[in-house]
């Protein structure tokens, strides 16, 4: 069998989780990458060279593995290598293996109930994936019949396989996949959660003679914008575009010059604890206690702004630091997390914790008086709608989706984007105001049961649907 002779630009986590399922017939005979620290290495046996070398080398591909894309084919394109030989970012799934056997061993046709296709980018426990798999949770219980489909594997696979949900995964989303199409246009109604499916919008619309609903969760700094750069969406009648919160509507209409209505749709969590359960853990007394504890949670990198907080704790006093238990929670192996990690090594008010399952997440939250998000760009952080359904002090910055909900001082704290100074001040005012922590965290329980409850958001989906 003759072999694909490709050459792989990008050798980052991108590669690194798609490797795996490069189809038999092609064969990586090169590694390109602009870190000179690369250049030279094996990766899997395979030589990393200066993206120019690419001039010496024989090959049918580039397959372009960031998602930086356009300016590595831009790169390309100035060392002379033809346009129909470099494969972008979001079409490598033409070089890897398409499970077709998984498409048959589900029969939408066996239901007698509509079906719902949802499309999620991975499958891991982030924001708006989390968000997704509540909405199939509303609406299985709705009594609609759901499928997944997603480009990556996860954690979440399991929790929907749980409900009796059929997951597919296929790395080749494209209007090009004649089976994938095909087996979307058998759905009644498909779902396309955040804004990392752009690129796919178009040939959904036009080849899928059903409604489209896309559900953004982003905001400006997300991967999902550089990694879509370019890309244009049409008009479509069959396209109905929800958006959480006017932080991710705002961003995605500048993105993408998109002339569409776009309406809202904030997401809705269940209730971990109820009611009477979440008022008692706010109101827990903290005003005898030596430290208040303090959580921020998230992957640790640069746009979740772990940095800024460890910046605003030191502009404290030693003594009023010894008086904060600081926890960072989530996980990271980028050049800025390992710099977060040993700055926190050094002050031993701080701790690391690694990112848990989410259930285990759940029960961390009873140790937590004030949860805090210092995202430099975020348009609803689940986090912190985790911590008002349990009734915590929450703290956000002014750029937040969520700081439109919160009063400051009231139901919440707020400061200035990026402002280390004021951060500072607020972890100031919370240890000179204890005894108000436990009324602030019972009103922002308030907002979650206002506008982020299930119930609330099971309703919100029940009018979506009669829309359609």
């Amino acid at each position: 069998m003759e072999k694909i002779r490709a050459a792989v630009f990008g050798t980052g986590d991108y590669y690194n989780d798609k490797k795996a399922f490069f189809r038999n017939d092609v064969e990586i005979i090169a590694f390109l990458d602009n870190d000179s620290k690369k250049q030279g290495t094996l990766i899997d046996g395979i030589t990393v060279y200066a993206p120019e070398r690419i001039k010496q080398l024989e090959f049918d591909y580039v397959c372009l593995m960031s998602m930086y894309h356009l300016a590595m084919k831009q790169q390309l394109l100035e060392y002379g290598v033809p346009e129909e030989k470099i494969i972008l970012y979001y079409d490598a799934g033409k070089l890897m293996r398409s499970d077709f056997d998984q498409y048959s061993k589900i029969d939408p046709h066996n239901s007698q109930r509509k079906k719902i296709l949802l499309f999620t980018w991975n499958l891991g426990y982030f924001g708006g994936n989390i968000a997704l798999y509540d909405m199939a949770v509303v609406l299985q219980e709705l009594g609609y019949e759901i499928y997944v489909i997603s480009s990556r594997y996860g954690d979440l696979e399991r929790d929907y396989q749980a409900r009796g949900i059929s997951v597919i995964i296929e790395h080749y989303i494209s209007g090009q996949n004649k089976e994938f199409i095909r087996f979307v246009s058998l759905m009644d109604i498909v779902i396309v959660n955040t804004a990392w499916y752009a690129f796919i919008m178009d040939d959904l619309c036009r080849h899928v003679k059903k409604t489209v609903l896309w559900w953004i969760h982003d905001s400006r700094y997300v991967g999902c914008y550089k990694f879509n750069e370019g890309i244009r969406i049409g008009n479509h009648s069959n396209l109905r575009i929800y958006a959480v919160g006017m932080v991710a509507e705002t961003d995605f209409i500048k993105a993408f010059s998109v002339d569409a209505e776009v309406n809202q749709l904030l997401y809705g969590i269940e209730d971990v604890y109820h009611k009477e359960h979440a008022a008692a853990i706010g109101s827990k007394p903290i005003l005898n206690r030596d430290k208040i504890r303090i959580a921020v949670i998230g992957s640790i990198e640069w746009l979740k702004g772990q940095d800024l907080l460890i910046e605003a704790f030191l502009m404290l006093s030693a003594k009023e630091r010894d008086q904060i238990d600081l926890k960072i929670i989530g996980s990271g192996n980028n050049d800025f997390a390992v710099s977060i990690r040993q700055q926190t090594a050094r002050l031993p008010q701080i701790s690391c914790i690694p990112a848990m399952p989410h259930d285990q997440l759940m029960k961390q939250y009873e140790d937590i008086d004030v949860v805090i998000s210092v995202s430099r760009s975020d348009s609803m952080p689940i986090v912190i709608t985790e911590g008002m359904m349990q009734a915590k002090t929450c703290i956000v910055p002014d750029n937040v989706g969520t700081a439109r909900y919160i009063e400051d001082g009231i139901n919440g704290l707020i400061f200035g984007q990026e402002n280390v100074l004021e951060l500072s001040e607020k972890l100031r005012w919370l240890l000179h105001h204890r005894d108000e922590l436990r009324f602030i965290g019972q009103k922002a329980r308030r907002v979650y049961e206002t506008y982020f409850s299930k119930e609330v958001f099971a309703a919100n989906i029940r009018n979506v649907m009669e829309r359609m």
